[in-house]
């Protein structure tokens, strides 16, 4: 699980209600204006006070439609990473995948998991800009384990619930248990 549920929840429930308030408020303050002009006597006092409501309501509205398609992101880093064998994606190959320069991506990923939205992943400068996926373990022990390889016997430290290959021989090692 790389998708901090709680936060997200929380989050998104603050964004459906500024989306709802929004609209509600909106409305409100659009159809006072349109009242203000059916009377005898126009106050353009009322108008511009009803109007600048009517703006800062929107822009609530606005706001809120932009949490929720920002939100929406963690699923999808959350739909890739599940389907990654081997808990390391390379930011060039990830970027193209959610249509993103590589810039644009890692800022996106930085934002996510400043707010808590994205756990169990980092972003680290091996070769090239990778995010390592974990198993939530603390310690080394708790996200590492050694393999012995079933096709030439070498010793691999994976990561815990992954498919890695063998740094000797290149055939695929995993310590994940079969049911």
């Amino acid at each position: 699980m790389y998708v901090n549920k709680n936060k997200l929840f929380i989050y998104n429930l603050i964004s459906v209600a500024m989306i709802i308030l929004g609209v509600f408020f909106s409305f409100i303050f659009l159809l006072a204006v349109c009242l203000e002009f059916t009377n005898d006597i126009l106050h353009i006092d009322n108008i511009i006070i009803t109007g600048l409501a009517a703006i800062c309501c929107v822009i609530i509205l606005i706001i809120g439609i932009h949490r929720i398609k920002f939100s929406g992101n963690t699923n999808k880093f959350n739909n890739v990473f599940e389907n990654d064998p081997d808990g390391v994606l390379f930011i060039s190959k990830i970027s193209q995948l959610f249509g993103m320069t590589e810039q644009q991506f890692t800022i996106l990923f930085h934002k996510l998991t400043k707010k808590g939205f994205l756990i169990n992943c980092s972003l680290e400068n091996q070769e090239d800009f990778v995010i390592v996926l974990n198993n939530g373990g603390e310690t080394v022990e708790d996200k590492f384990d050694i393999v012995q390889c079933p096709n030439c016997g070498g010793n691999n430290q994976i990561k815990i619930g992954f498919v890695q290959e063998c740094r000797f021989c290149g055939s695929k090692v995993s310590n994940i248990k079969k049911h």
